[in-house]
């Protein structure tokens, strides 16, 4: 138990490095317990599916709505309604966040009826949501990661010196607290039962393309969706509208 704490307490620390180094912010450090949501009835009748959405770091649930996401988005005709959870850097930096999710979060969609769920995210959101796939595989149908945080620049560019992830894996020592690694070990071991029902979006002027680029050898190339912007709300809307256009997320629900 002493080894367990004392490893979930450098996993914090990782993680506030993060948001400080990155971002600029230390986050919030006593998270919420359930974590909050809020449903959004987008679909033009009653679904069965739904899409939870994870903000980015020191976002919160209704940065959505305030950056035009669900602006006349029944134009678009999707068959999903929409959560978004308000699950910042202080979840991850608690180790709270699966546990939150899972026993929260889809107990609340379940409840109101919803039996297909896909996960997705933004930045940090999509990194969690590839955490809660490793951990909670078979409780949703699939993945949508926009602009997914996979770890420091550092680590990637270690992985491209290597013919592929699981070569690199070979050569690499995972640490208890090494979260920047540790994504990657779960995009090998998981994402593959979902290639075809999880979708990447991002765009060419994105600070996280280079990690995108790896994690796109994954994947189909109809799921890979490279758009004009960079990593800011700006570009994250212009994927957003254009996934609802071309029914993309729809998709993920088959």
């Amino acid at each position: 138990m002493k080894k367990k704490a004392a490893n979930l307490s450098r996993l914090r620390a990782s993680f506030l490095w993060l948001a400080i180094s990155l971002f600029g912010c230390a986050g919030e450090y006593k998270p919420a317990s359930p974590v909050q949501w809020e449903l959004y009835h987008t679909a033009i009748e009653r679904t069965e599916n739904l899409l939870i959405m994870l903000p980015g770091i020191n976002n919160s649930l209704s940065r959505f709505e305030e950056e035009d996401f669900f602006n006349n988005i029944k134009n678009y005709a999707p068959g999903f309604d929409v959560m978004t959870v308000d699950a910042d850097i202080a979840y991850y930096m608690q180790g709270s966040l699966i546990s939150e999710l899972h026993q929260h979060v889809f107990p609340a969609a379940k409840q109101q009826g919803y039996r297909n769920i896909v996960l997705g995210g933004i930045s940090l959101g999509g990194y969690g949501s590839i955490w809660f796939n490793h951990e909670h595989a078979q409780e949703i149908k699939g993945l949508l990661l926009i602009a997914p945080y996979l770890g420091e620049p550092e680590i990637i560019s270690e992985i491209n010196t290597y013919s592929s992830v699981s070569h690199w894996r070979k050569h690499h020592s995972l640490a208890p607290d090494d979260f920047s690694s540790r994504v990657w070990y779960w995009i090998d071991d998981d994402i593959d039962l979902k290639r075809n029902n999880t979708l990447l979006a991002i765009g060419e002027k994105d600070k996280m393309l280079p990690a995108a680029r790896i994690l796109a050898k994954y994947l189909p190339t109809e799921q890979i969706v490279i758009g004009s912007g960079g990593h800011n709300w700006y570009g994250w809307r212009k994927l957003w509208h254009g996934l609802l256009a071309d029914k993309s997320i729809d998709k993920l629900f088959n």
